[in-house]
């Protein structure tokens, strides 16, 4: 669950900018002295700890009201790419084009592009076309749908299209796949 004080607007009136003052009360002080404890002490720092105290450092700077406008920017990326996630799972099976999607994403072409591969690490359509065969393999496996209408509730327009990416995708053929697992 995420923490009710972290669901921070941005400032009225105000775009973010490149860098944020930050104000450093006792709370990060005492986080970041913490760290240099470890640090002087020479060993290998265990990386679940380091994680912790990265966690924690940046609970306190957000937390604090003085850095409004930190908090704001981390809360204003990450429901960007939990904007983008969502608006993907759930129209993939749509037929619509990538300036669509964009649009649904609320950005330009080119910035969904960018984003959608640094999100999924993989190209919108490549990332597209996984998605409508892995979920044609589904339903080829647990309904009695006929290819073509697998093909078109899997969002592709063409059935020879859909054969061919499949047989590509999982090495054998839709048809041949549903008569396997019979």
């Amino acid at each position: 669950m995420i923490n009710p004080n972290l669901q921070l607007p941005p400032a009225p009136g105000q775009g973010f900018q490149n860098y944020f003052e930050i104000d450093v009360n006792e709370s990060i002080q005492s986080v970041l002295f913490s760290v240099s404890n470890y640090l002087r002490e020479g060993e290998r720092v265990a990386k679940e700890l380091v994680e912790i105290k990265f966690k924690e450092l940046l609970l306190n700077l957000v937390l604090n009201q003085k850095n409004h406008a930190l908090g704001a920017y981390f809360n204003a990326v990450r429901n960007e790419r939990q904007d983008l996630e969502y608006t993907m799972r759930k129209n993939f099976l749509h037929d619509l084009s990538m300036e669509q999607f964009a649009r649904l994403c609320g950005k330009s072409l080119s910035a969904f592009k960018r984003d959608f591969t640094e999100h999924f690490g993989s190209s919108p359509g490549k990332w597209l076309t996984e998605m409508r065969l892995n979920h044609a393999k589904g339903l080829l496996l647990t309904t009695s749908l006929s290819i073509n209408e697998v093909c078109y509730d899997s969002g592709f327009k063409n059935p020879s299209h859909f054969s061919r990416a499949f047989k590509q995708q999982f090495g054998v053929a839709p048809q041949s796949l549903r008569d396997r697992a019979a």
